[in-house]
């Protein structure tokens, strides 16, 4: 079974880190198109003449982000995860979108929308009403993108992290997640704000999705609604009326008024979710860790 890592070891981890020397090496093997790559290799791609030196800064990324073999040297699966980090842009990008009107209408009142990007964070409002969706998105997703492009790939990034999430595994340190269903009523009038989470405002009656990692204790949460869209009955009864939940905007579907739902209080450890299209219903029966027990599927 993995061990935790002790202060010191997480000291060293990153001690190892903390030298362009050492991020060349990774970033170059991981670019590598042969994968694996020969002491001189690397050294001549890092510049570092003194071949005592480089030795040196190779032998501390040794066993924990790069393996030696027989072929040459590789990254592991821990510097693969460290080069995509680096690459995400989170540690090294800012920037911002300008608003970007939309062609979906708000799902309140019918107007129009914007959606605009600023530290790490997409915002999508109504220029109208108060409806606001906030959630992360890291810098590389947008890169070499045109307008056109960001709202399909805001959602997209979003619905991955939400089925990530149901599957119960953090986005943050792929730990194992606890899900917790709670209504609105448990949370104070300040929004919710973290990392990875679709914010909603103006529903009233709506219950949330808490998920609290067990290794790096990340909170996020999630509408119940919008996570169950990741239920294989649910991805079913909207197939079979030609309509693709992941291809629809996350702020845009479904339409509160296509959704019924029985909030969870402290006298019932169960509820009625029912989604509702063209005529058919769909109602999961759900308990509070968002296990679904039981799905009816009716003509209305």
């Amino acid at each position: 079974m993995p061990t935790q890592f002790t202060e010191d070891d997480l000291g060293e981890v990153f001690g190892a880190l903390a030298d362009d020397i050492r991020v060349n090496i990774l970033r170059f093997l991981r670019t590598h198109p042969e994968e694996t790559a020969s002491f001189s290799t690397l050294q001549d791609a890092t510049g570092v003449e003194d071949s005592g030196r480089f030795n040196y800064h190779l032998g501390k990324l040794t066993d924990r982000f790069v393996r030696k073999s027989e072929a040459g040297y590789e990254l592991t699966q821990a510097g693969k995860h460290v080069v995509g980090s680096i690459e995400s842009g989170r540690y090294t990008t800012s920037g911002e979108i300008e608003p970007i009107e939309l062609t979906d209408p708000c799902r309140f009142c019918g107007e129009t929308q914007q959606l605009s990007y600023c530290d790490e964070v997409v915002t999508v409002e109504c220029t109208s009403c108060s409806a606001t969706y906030e959630f992360v998105v890291p810098p590389a997703v947008f890169a070499h993108c045109d307008d056109t492009d960001v709202p399909r790939l805001a959602s997209r990034h979003l619905r991955t992290t939400i089925q990530r999430q149901y599957a119960g595994f953090c986005v943050f340190c792929n730990g194992r997640l606890a899900r917790t269903v709670k209504s609105t009523d448990e949370f104070d009038s300040s929004p919710i704000r973290s990392d990875e989470q679709l914010e909603e405002t103006e529903h009233p009656g709506t219950a949330t999705v808490e998920f609290d990692c067990q290794q790096c204790g990340a909170t996020a949460y999630s509408s119940v609604s919008d996570v169950l869209l990741e239920h294989p009955s649910v991805i079913g009864f909207y197939n079979d009326h030609a309509i693709d939940v992941h291809e629809r905007y996350c702020w845009s579907f479904p339409a509160f008024d296509d959704v019924d739902m029985t909030a969870p209080d402290e006298s019932r450890d169960t509820f009625e979710i029912t989604y509702h299209c063209e005529g058919e219903s769909l109602s999961l029966t759900v308990d509070d860790h968002l296990s679904v027990l039981d799905t009816e599927r009716l003509a209305r």
